[in-house]
């Protein structure tokens, strides 16, 4: 599965997940591109009796640079994935060939859980930004050893709460005008950020104004529309990209003010 561009010496070609992400006991010296169990449930936020400190295993690393696909509908299943650094986006294609934006998973969240059940994904994962994942074999979710319990219970947790967001983005869809939908979407990407230990306050937009209209169920020029109207009213400063909120409680509270003027 050729998915992931070798772009340098150091960056991972995977020709198969299941070996490049194998679980493996490596010696205390271990290649750079390699993360501890221990490592992980702190990414993972995993409780500390949970996690096994001294554990021998070691999941390997993969780069790539921005706009390269992960993987695609359709592609085998054997791994997981942790967003160790950067920006992602997850996307289903329709068969009349229509994109819908899933999610823009970070630092810190689980992607591939659309693939467990068929062995096969069923999504789409294409980086938004140069990005580091670590490779969890299926397999070490299968094990019997305690190493992996910790792990299990936290990935059914990161499934339950990405069927909560999931349906909170259909909640917003269904029910909310444009305007509160986006204001809820910047206020949920500050959440990320801050978790992330980043300004809450000014950060960069990773994803296109149509990717945030396809997310929201919103179109481009509405998305930009609302932006400019945002900053009209002083709740936030754009500089393409570039976010400032100047004013979260005015966000909160969208829905109650008056119509923006376009």
């Amino acid at each position: 599965m050729q998915t992931l561009q070798k772009i340098s010496s150091e960056y991972v070609d995977p020709r198969s997940y299941a070996e490049v992400g194998k679980v493996s006991k490596m010696p205390d010296n271990f290649p750079r591109l390699w993360s501890t169990v221990e490592q992980i449930c702190q990414i993972l936020r995993i409780d500390a009796e949970d996690s096994p400190a001294g554990d021998a295993y070691r999941f390997q690393h993969i780069k790539s640079r921005t706009g390269a696909r992960v993987y695609s509908a359709g592609d085998r299943c054997d791994a997981l994935f942790i967003v160790y650094a950067g920006f992602l986006k997850t996307s289903w294609v329709d068969k009349y060939g229509n994109e819908k934006i899933l999610d823009f998973p970070m630092k810190g969240d689980v992607v591939g859980f659309d693939g467990i059940e068929s062995k096969q994904f069923k999504n789409t994962l294409v980086a938004l930004s140069d990005i580091e994942l670590i490779v969890v074999p299926m397999d070490f979710f299968h094990a019997s050893s305690s190493h992996a319990y910790g792990f299990r219970r936290r990935i059914l947790e990161l499934m339950s709460n990405a069927l909560i967001a999931g349906q909170k983005v259909e909640y917003m869809m269904g029910t909310l005008p444009a305007e509160a939908r986006v204001a809820k979407f910047l206020l949920s990407i500050s959440q990320k950020f801050r978790a992330m230990g980043f300004s809450d306050k000014s950060f960069h937009l990773r994803m296109t104004r149509e990717d945030i209209g396809s997310y929201l169920g919103l179109t481009l020029e509405t998305v930009s529309r609302t932006l400019s109207g945002f900053s009209r009213c002083g709740f936030i400063r754009v500089d393409q990209k570039f976010i400032e909120i100047m004013d979260v409680d005015g966000l909160k509270l969208l829905r109650r003010l008056p119509a923006l003027k376009r």
